[in-house]
């Protein structure tokens, strides 16, 4: 029995060693991070997610594709999928957001961020939550995706007089969208440079 019970031990040992079953956080360039789960039989990659910030978040948050990320002494390449409810909430720092490769946005992410003003989405984003974007007073320009979004996920005053920037083979689908359709000032264009709004 004795011996049985050092053998689990030593199994569940092993699973967090090589699939990051206990989750733990690491802060890089001011943004912190929690390790969810290792992938590596399916992709080779493990799974992080945004779950906040310290003093030295950059102005321009240009949100990375992949991190390196140390657990239990095995560095790993690790996707960063998600920005978790409420992870930048009440940030008056953050002035633009460029989430290229994120897939959910949840609640409240960014509520409250009063310096935001520019927001842009990749391609790969299937979710913004409720409020994610609500009491940015300062955001002027949002980048438009096909994506679900939550009907509230902006202010109306958002939804009045902010621009919102569709490529032009992306014109349909966001005048039929419930909510994206929701902009009264939508601006077309054939291509969209994202980077050019960044630092300006």
């Amino acid at each position: 029995m004795r011996y049985f019970k050092i053998l689990i031990l030593i199994i569940i040992g092993l699973l967090q060693f090589n699939y990051g079953l206990a989750a733990v956080w690491v802060e890089i360039d001011g943004l912190k991070y929690e390790y969810i789960k290792y992938n590596g039989p399916v992709t080779g990659y493990g799974e992080v997610y945004l779950i906040g910030y310290s003093s030295s978040v950059p102005e321009d948050l240009k949100i990375p594709y992949t991190i390196t990320y140390k657990n239990q002494g095995t560095k790993r390449q690790c996707y960063v999928s998600t920005i978790t409810s409420g992870a930048f909430s009440g940030c008056t720092k953050i002035k633009s957001v460029h989430t290229p490769q994120i897939r959910d946005i949840k609640n409240n992410a960014f509520a409250g961020c009063t310096s935001l003003q520019v927001v842009s989405f990749g391609s790969l984003c299937r979710n913004i939550g409720s409020k994610a974007f609500t009491h940015c007073t300062a955001l002027n320009t949002v980048y438009y995706t096909n994506t679900v979004i939550a009907e509230d996920a902006f202010d109306e005053s958002t939804y009045q007089n902010a621009k919102l920037i569709v490529s032009d083979a992306n014109r349909e689908q966001c005048n039929n969208d419930k909510v994206w359709s929701k902009f009264q000032n939508k601006i077309y264009t054939y291509s969209i440079s994202v980077n050019s709004s960044f630092g300006s």
